[in-house]
Parts: C-alpha cells; sequence; structure tokens
C-alpha cells in the first residue's frame, strides 16, 4: 500500500542536486505545470549501470512545485535516491530518480507533482525483480503473511497498516482455551492445523496450506455476519487449505501480528465454477449504453460483469481482453493495447467483444449503428466489425464483415484528448438473415504508442432508441442562508471558513486536500469506507428548527464511494438521517435536506454530514483508498 514520505523524514536517504533544464524559464501567466507523457511512466532493469538505473523527469512550469513521493514496496526507502533532495522546485527543472539494484521482487515508486496547473502530475517508476511476488495490500496484489508479520514486529517498515489485503491459506483456528487462560497466542498447542477445539470467531493464515510452524501463521477475525458465515471453520470444516484474501487492518491480535478487524473476503479453490455466460433469446431490436456495466480504469471484463446482458468477450492471444470503462459519467466498453503494465511489451493482442443474438427475420428495421472514439492512434492495429452466426460465441466461426461506416477521425494524442464520440452511421443489414450476433475485433501490439485506442458505446439493432438520461433532481429552495463556501484557490485548504457568514467544513480522513481550478472542486483520498464524512458546521446565531438544506456541486473518480446521505445533529454524537444522494464521475448540483429533530437555540449548533453508506464505487466495483471525491459551491440554509 501507499508509503507518503514526508520531507523531513527523507533527508538522510537523498542527497541535494538541483539542475534547472537550460530552456529559459516562462514568463509568468496562467500558471502550469506539465511532465511530458514519455517521462510519466518509466520501467528500469533490477541491475546495470547507474546510467541505466536512472530516470530524468523534465518538468515544465512557471511557478513553484513540490514532490510527493509514495513508496509502493515494503523495504525501505534507501533503494531509490531523488534529487532535488527538498522535494521542491521552481519554473522548469530536473527531477532524477536513482535506483539500487535490486536483489528482489519487482518495486514501485511513485511521484506526485503538486503546484501551479490544474491537476497533479504522477510519474511512477518500475524496477525490475527476480519474479519473486511482493503485496502492497491491495486486492490485485495483496500482502502475504510473511510481511504481516514483519511489518507489525517492525514497526519502521514502511506500508499502510490501515484498510489492506492479506491472502493466504487457511491452515486452522485459535484454540478454544489458551495456554496463558487469557487472550495470547505464546505457545504451539493455541494454534489447531485442523478444525477441532477451535472458536468460529477466528481462522488462522499461512503462506503455505502445509505450514505447521505456528509462528509463520497470523490470526485473523471474522466478525458476526457474512464473513464468519462463509470462512469459519466450525461451520464449514471443507475451508481448511483453502487460499482466503482478506480486508483489514495489521495490529497485534491474540497478542501476535494479526489481521483485526476484517471488512471484506474472498474464498478461491474448491467453489464451483463460474456460471456460463448469460445468452438471452434472441431479440427484434436492441439499445444498449452499457450504463448499468461495472466499470474500472482497466481489466474489468465482461466475465467479470455480474449480468453481461449476453455480451461476450473472447480473448485470442495474448493477454487482454475489451474492459469496461467510464468518464464523466459515461460508460463504454474499452479496446485498446496501450500499455506497458500487466503485459509484455510487444507481445499481440487480439480479442472480440460479441453481442447477445439478434434476430434479422423478426426485426422490423434491419440496421445496426453504434458511435466510436479514438486515441493512442497506431496505423499497425486493427479494429473490424462483422456479422458471425448465431452460435458463434468465440469468432471462430464464418463472418462477414461490415464495411462502408463512418470510423472517428484519427487522433495521435492521448485518451484523455480523445476524439469526439462519431455515429458509425445506419448500417444496412438487410443482406442478411436469421440469427446473427454482432462481433468486433480488435489487433494490437503492447506497449506505450505501439496501438491504437478505440472505444465503443450506444449500441442499436432494429429500431430501438437509447433511452435519454434522467433529469438532474430538483434542487431544495433556500429560503434563509446560513452559511455558503465557493472555493477559488489552493489556498487555506486547512482552515475552510464560510465564504458567505459563518460556518467550517472538515472531514473526518487524515489524506491532504487538493484544489482544482478547473471546476473549483476541493477533494481528498481515502474514502473506502463506510462512515467516512464531510463535516459542515455552522452557529447558530438564532433559534433554528424545521428542514435544513445543502446545495451544493459533487463529482468523483470511478473508484470513489457512489452512495451517500445527509445526516443533522445539534452535538455533533446524535444524528438524524436525511435524505440519500449518489454521486457521478461528471459534475453535478446536489440538493438534500434533513429535519431537526428538535429546534436548537441561539448560541448553540448545527451539525451536517454528508456521510458515506457504502463502499460500492462509482465504477461499480469497491471503492479503494486512491478514490477521490469532490465538493463544491456548497450551501446550507432552511
Amino acid at each position: 500500500m501507499k508509503n507518503f514520505l514526508k520531507i523531513s523524514s527523507i533527508f538522510a536517504l537523498v542527497a541535494l542536486v538541483v539542475s534547472s533544464c537550460d530552456r529559459d524559464e516562462p514568463t509568468l501567466g496562467e500558471p502550469f505545470l506539465n511532465v511530458s507523457e514519455n517521462q510519466r511512466s518509466w520501467n528500469l532493469p533490477r541491475e546495470g549501470t547507474p546510467a541505466e538505473r536512472t530516470a530524468t523527469i523534465d518538468v515544465e512550469s512557471n511557478r513553484s512545485w513540490r514532490i510527493t513521493v509514495t513508496n509502493h514496496s515494503v523495504e525501505p526507502e534507501e533503494w531509490f535516491r531523488i534529487t532535488p533532495s527538498s522535494l521542491e522546485g521552481e519554473n522548469n527543472g530536473r527531477i532524477t530518480v536513482i535506483l539500487e539494484n535490486n536483489p528482489g521482487a519487482q518495486r514501485r515508486v511513485d511521484l506526485t507533482l503538486v503546484g501551479a496547473g490544474r491537476n497533479p502530475v504522477m510519474v511512477t517508476i518500475v524496477q525490475e525483480g527476480d519474479g519473486t511476488l511482493q503485496g502492497d495490500g491491495t486486492e490485485q496484489n495483496p500482502f502475504t503473511v510473511a510481511q504481516v508479520i514483519r511489518m507489525i514486529e517492525d514497526a519502521t517498515m514502511p506500508g499502510t497498516r490501515v484498510d489492506v489485503w492479506v491472502k493466504g491459506y487457511i491452515i486452522g483456528g485459535v484454540a478454544s482455551t489458551l495456554t496463558d487462560g487469557g487472550n495470547r497466542i505464546e505457545n504451539p498447542s493455541d494454534v489447531v492445523f485442523g478444525v477441532t477445539g477451535i472458536r468460529n470467531s477466528a481462522i488462522m493464515l499461512a503462506d503455505s496450506p502445509n505450514e505447521t510452524n505456528f509462528t509463520q501463521t497470523i490470526p485473523v477475525q471474522l466478525p458476526t455476519g457474512l464473513i464468519r458465515d462463509e470462512v469459519n471453520l466450525v461451520g464449514n470444516p471443507g475451508n481448511l487449505g483453502r487460499e482466503l484474501a482478506i480486508r483489514g487492518n495489521l495490529v497485534r491480535y491474540f497478542a501476535v501480528p494479526g489481521v483485526n478487524p476484517t471488512t471484506d473476503h474472498r474464498l478461491f479453490g474448491d467453489t464451483p465454477p463460474p456460471p456460463p455466460p448469460t445468452d438471452p433469446d434472441p431479440v427484434s431490436a436492441l439499445a444498449e449504453d452499457f450504463q448499468s456495466f461495472r466499470s474500472g480504469s482497466s481489466n474489468v471484463f465482461m466475465g467479470d460483469q455480474t449480468d453481461s446482458r449476453g455480451w461476450r468477450g473472447v480473448n485470442v492471444q495474448g493477454s487482454l481482453e475489451a474492459d469496461v470503462r467510464s468518464s464523466d459519467g459515461n460508460i463504454f466498453v474499452h479496446f485498446s493495447a496501450h500499455r506497458t503494465s500487466g503485459v509484455n511489451v510487444g507481445d499481440l493482442q487480439e480479442f472480440w467483444l460479441i453481442s447477445p443474438r439478434l434476430d434479422l427475420n423478426a426485426a422490423t428495421a434491419k440496421t445496426l449503428s453504434f458511435e466510436m472514439r479514438n486515441g493512442h492512434h497506431n496505423a499497425n492495429s486493427v479494429f473490424s466489425v462483422y456479422v458471425l452466426d448465431a452460435d458463434d460465441t468465440d469468432g471462430t466461426g464464418t463472418r462477414t464483415e461490415l464495411t462502408g461506416w463512418t470510423r472517428p477521425p484519427v487522433n495521435t494524442g492521448s485518451i484523455t484528448g480523445a476524439t469526439a464520440w462519431t455515429p458509425s452511421g445506419q448500417i444496412d443489414l438487410s443482406a442478411h438473415s436469421g440469427v446473427v450476433r454482432i462481433g468486433f475485433f480488435y489487433s494490437g501490439t503492447s506497449g506505450s504508442g505501439n496501438s491504437s485506442t478505440y472505444q465503443l458505446d450506444n449500441f442499436v439493432f432494429g429500431d430501438a432508441q437509447i433511452a435519454p438520461p434522467p433529469p438532474p433532481p430538483a434542487e431544495h429552495e433556500i429560503t434563509d442562508t446560513l452559511a455558503a463556501w465557493v472555493f477559488s484557490s489552493a489556498t487555506n485548504l486547512n482552515n475552510l471558513t464560510a465564504t458567505f457568514l459563518e460556518g467550517l467544513i472538515t472531514r473526518n480522513i487524515e489524506t491532504a486536500l487538493s484544489f482544482t481550478g478547473s471546476d473549483r472542486t476541493i477533494w481528498c483520498s481515502g474514502w473506502n469506507a463506510v462512515g467516512r464524512y464531510w463535516l459542515i458546521t455552522i452557529p447558530a446565531d438564532r433559534e433554528l428548527s424545521g428542514d435544513v438544506i445543502v446545495n451544493f456541486r459533487t463529482r468523483g473518480t470511478a473508484t470513489s464511494p457512489r452512495d451517500w446521505r445527509m445526516q443533522v445533529s445539534s452535538d455533533n454524537t446524535n444524528w438524524t438521517d436525511g435524505e440519500t444522494y449518489t454521486v457521478a464521475e461528471a459534475i453535478g448540483n446536489r440538493s438534500v435536506k434533513a429535519t431537526l429533530p428538535a429546534p436548537i437555540a441561539s448560541g448553540g449548533t448545527v451539525y451536517i454530514r454528508l456521510v458515506t453508506t457504502s463502499t460500492t464505487s462509482i465504477g461499480g466495483g469497491t471503492a479503494a483508498p486512491g478514490g477521490n471525491s469532490r465538493l463544491a459551491d456548497v450551501t446550507v440554509g432552511l
């Protein structure tokens, strides 16, 4: 997990060298901060000359900037050296990062440049390893049991210990009666490598299913509810030896390194195979905007959908498939090999997206249309559309290519500057009959700049129509304003007093608060748990009663929480629930209210919380620590 380094903690680790670029310093004007795309992602060798193990990043700016360092390795920070060691610069400048030879697993460090400009700039540096695995505490790459033991026994080791994932094998449980007569695991007999004589509130986890040394195991708490019901060995003896991924906090539990409390889990092995993809009956018309699909930042494939509605993703070559992504609240299907992580650079990636069955004989209109856009263009990539047989679910049957449809214009820039969505136009299917499928085929080469990116949306067959988006929610009318906030700069982020009248906004998250000028939002990460909140505090200069209304603008990233609720209180302890709301990636207005249970006298205080109510993310998955939620233009009144 992320280990945010403070400047004061690394002065002993880095040497002070500041080098400015030879080009002229820019004149002051509109603030900007930029690093070229080809210097934002580095993959350096585990060994070699210092030059081969060095990343050089040229910064373009006309203001001062600073660097936040995130070490994703559990190793101490001595494996990299950064200049400038002050982690600060001004105007155009250069950052160099030199890595030590790597004797172990792959490791990674991120540099986040913050300063003038619309958004922070992230630079990722990965150093190749010896092939051994080392977790970083994410669900995709959980900590091992050995890492947990090391991190708890040695408090100086880096790595986040809160809300992380750990993976291992269930090798037994905690004895019903411990030898000390209390709650300490001290002797071999305190750990049972089996399913008898144990309690149902905890299990023991190890890196090997054959582990017999109790010092190489950790206890894992099982709270009442779904986790205990599905995992405990008393009720589920068949779980012995199964692999478990568990989410929680790394602490001393039963006086030894362990995980407590726990909030989520994944069981692996000896489980029924997943059901085959649904294959609905053939339809005479179909409109699909993919808005009900689960999306993410990468690798959310059709096979990962709870219900793919008959759509299938098929890998032909390589490791990638069409995945489901979102931008500004819009969900679409993404075709690309433009990446360097999780693939072998230079490998050919080929895959299909195949539609549900379509009945041309029953269709009133034998037509097809869709929308596409293009980015990261490379002429060697292939994107083709075919009519497939009804029983062809993997693209290996007889097929006929559809031509003459309108392709999006070529875009040689990044996907953040993708072309506009381009309608394909009406594609005539009258030459075909019976039940068919439509197949979208992609072929491209892995690596940065080696392939084109295409995105697909609004698939329409026959006389179906894409439903219009729902109207924005009606705004509650405020007739008596209590306080208002308009955020206009990054100053005073630690003291968000009201712009109009009196009030204060705080939060129960310790991550740093940031400001984005383009939409005037304040934001931070760390929203990946139920009960995280923005807190609005307003002094009552008169008696207040009735409905308290909050009107504001909000948005979030795909991995930030979707579901929220407003609450009110007169003592910051006892809370009354108000209306719920959801957050999308696109910024939008929200208006919620809650009724004060009793009048608040003059001289008292009204407390308002905007609080997360689930860990479901905007993208449809699980909220992650790095997901950020944003707030703007807040008005509170009666």
